[in-house]
Formats: structure tokens, C-alpha cells, sequence
């Protein structure tokens, strides 16, 4: 199942407290694409990172989240959705 994690700003940490974690946390989400655990991540204009995992469920994404560094030391969180397919098109085809 896709899975989209949309980082969420914690108030008060800047982004001198995220520095000294950023290539631990390169380093992690590289491992997490490599297994196809992450397929792809993006990140906003507001430098918010946008994550789609294949897992599962929301609690096996939420395990795979828990274990980047960044989150680990509590400097970023995510919001966690499934994604399901679209459904809007049997609307142009009636009952």
C-alpha cells in the first residue's frame, strides 16, 4: 500500500538544532529507497519533506518513520495517510 508521511514543523526547533543530523538522515532515507521502503521523497517550497512509502499499513510506515534520525530525536514528525486509488471516474459511467 502507498503511504504518504507529510513532515510536520515542531515549534521551536530551528534549523541549527536539524544540522548535525542531516547525513545520518540522508544516509537512512537512502537505505529506506534502497530496500523500497521509501519510493519517493520530495520536498516542499517550504523545505517540508514529503515522503511516499510502500508498507503495509500506517503502522508499518509509522515504524519505518520512527527510525529516521531526525524523528528519533525529536526535531520533525510526519502526518501518516494511506493512499487509495481514485474512484471518481465511475462517475462518467453512471450505475
Amino acid at each position: 500500500m502507498k503511504i504518504i508521511a507529510i513532515e510536520k514543523v515542531i515549534l521551536g526547533v530551528s534549523p541549527e538544532d536539524i544540522k548535525p543530523f542531516l547525513v545520518e538522515e540522508t544516509k537512512k532515507v537512502w537505505e529506506f529507497y534502497q530496500l523500497g521502503l521509501i519510493r519517493e521523497i520530495y520536498f516542499t517550497e517550504n523545505n517540508d519533506a514529503i515522503l511516499i512509502l510502500e508498507a503495509e499499513d500506517k503502522e508499518e510506515a509509522l515504524g519505518i518513520i520512527r527510525q529516521l534520525p531526525l524523528v528519533q530525536n525529536n526535531l520533525i514528525e510526519f502526518v501518516i495517510n494511506e493512499l487509495h486509488p481514485y474512484r471518481g471516474y465511475a462517475r462518467l459511467f453512471g450505475d
